[in-house]
């Protein structure tokens, strides 16, 4: 459960445990690294250079550097069934993406929402022994929600795929550019 840290105003401090806030760093460093691994292949798959790369995508959020990316990968992808592979890699980060922005940019507060009773203990400063929640709200009155014991898990499969889209930049671009640079050398 949840306990009252130092302060008595409204904090995630208040509403997360604290491996629960150590799982949350893990989510933005994590997000850190996917984030550079998709700036890395976009400028390798479209033969950028540092400053070209940051003139056409430096600033754009992650969602749309997946989008860049996939088109990208598809175009150079030329089996059907690799394609579907980067297509499915591509969804699933962009999925992650999705509650990588409610973890991060979200509300945290107690599971429900917060009630007066809720406020008054905090400011009382009362610990709360409710699970912590982030709520994300987008447009057209979506709002979207994580449970804070997610967070942990959140944390491994953006890992994860991070991983996973480097591997797969490993084996089907990677490995073929070293292969046509080798036989460039030998031709020498």
């Amino acid at each position: 459960m949840t306990r009252l840290k130092k302060n008595n105003y409204l904090s995630a401090r208040n509403f997360l445990t604290d491996n629960e806030l150590a799982a949350l760093g893990l989510v933005v460093s994590g997000s850190a690294q996917l984030e550079d691994t998709i700036d890395l292949l976009i400028q390798s798959l479209a033969k950028l250079r540092e400053q070209q790369f940051e003139v056409l995508v430096g600033g754009k959020m992650i969602g749309n550097k997946l989008n860049i990316l996939k088109d990208l990968g598809l175009l150079k992808l030329k089996s059907q069934k690799k394609q579907q592979a980067f297509t499915d890699l591509i969804n699933n980060l962009s999925a992650l993406n999705a509650e990588r922005n409610t973890a991060v940019h979200g509300r945290w507060g107690p599971e429900g929402g917060m009630t007066f009773s809720m406020l008054a203990s905090l400011l009382e400063g009362k610990a709360l022994n409710k699970l912590g929640e982030a709520t994300h709200k987008k447009g057209r009155g979506k709002v979207l929600k994580l449970k804070s014991q997610r967070l942990d898990d959140l944390a491994l499969r953006i890992d994860q795929g991070c991983h996973d889209l480097y591997g797969f930049w490993k084996d089907n671009w990677l490995k073929q550019s070293v292969k046509r640079s080798l036989r460039r050398s030998t031709k020498l």
